[in-house]
């Protein structure tokens, strides 16, 4: 397993804008999120494992 040091990242951004409010606001948040989940959760190895009930799925 990865040590969780490894997936912290710290970045500021430009304004005074939290959370949410920071989405489609062009200050790159977005292309640095993908990339977070590009590199961390895309390439991990092992099988998806749907989560809900069997009879909430369309199988």
């Amino acid at each position: 397993a990865q040590d969780s040091s490894e997936r912290m990242y710290f970045k500021e951004y430009p304004g005074k804008l939290r959370g949410t409010d920071m989405l489609g606001k062009r200050l790159g948040l977005e292309l640095d999120i993908l990339k977070f989940l590009d590199k961390h959760l895309k390439k991990l190895s092992g099988e998806w494992s749907d989560r809900r009930p069997r009879y909430d799925r369309e199988e």
